[in-house]
């Protein structure tokens, strides 16, 4: 019989594999499903949704927490994905596969000077990211003494920051792109581990 541990990871795997699967085709589906001329304010329209969750779904998750456990918070949120399936079944429509050949261009992308670096930037990124937000409650609530109101402004404000820091990069455009990449790979987990480790 499975421990509680080895459930929690395989909960975490699932969500790990559902978060995955959204980044790696969120973007290319959005092309094939609306036309070409609205793809931007589509994408924008899911990117930016994705912008104001991350603002309110830490502190939000933290803060009812606290009020009604932490299991029926996941309750509620695995009903609520339930519901959104079955939105997307109803709404979106069936689209089919794409060609073998397609299918082999695209592992052809990764001989591409640069592509396997950007793949790996990404993964730092978002390992950093995730590590942030694994490790800040105990850090916080058990080493640096905050209560569930500080944890909560603490979530809110990175949010926030992440919100506008988003907003801000267009103003940079004119940059090369390997430039930011390259400070984002080096400021999360630079984060991540200035908040778990270097409050001990």
């Amino acid at each position: 019989m499975p421990t509680p541990f080895s459930l929690l990871l395989i909960g975490r795997a699932c969500l790990g594999l559902a978060l995955g699967g959204f980044w790696a085709m969120s973007a290319s589906l959005t092309m094939r499903l609306v036309p070409p001329r609205t793809v931007p304010k589509a994408l924008s329209v899911i990117f930016g949704a994705v912008s104001i969750a991350l603002v309110i779904a830490a502190p939000l998750g933290s803060f009812l927490g606290e009020l009604i456990g932490w299991r029926n918070v996941f309750n509620a949120a695995a009903a609520m994905g339930v519901l959104c399936i079955f939105w997307i079944i109803k709404s979106l429509p069936s689209l089919p596969g794409e060609p073998s050949h397609q299918k082999q261009n695209t592992f052809r992308l990764l001989q591409r000077p640069g592509v396997m670096a950007g793949m790996i930037a990404i993964f730092m990124s978002f390992a950093g990211q995730f590590a942030f937000f694994t490790y800040i409650r105990p850090v916080y609530m058990n080493l640096a003494g905050f209560g569930v109101d500080g944890l909560t402004l603490v979530l809110l404000s990175f949010g926030i920051a992440s919100f506008v820091g988003h907003r801000f990069r267009r103003l940079f455009s004119n940059v090369r792109e390997t430039g930011l990449s390259g400070r984002t790979v080096c400021a999360r987990p630079e984060r991540a581990g200035t908040d778990t480790v270097g409050k001990r």
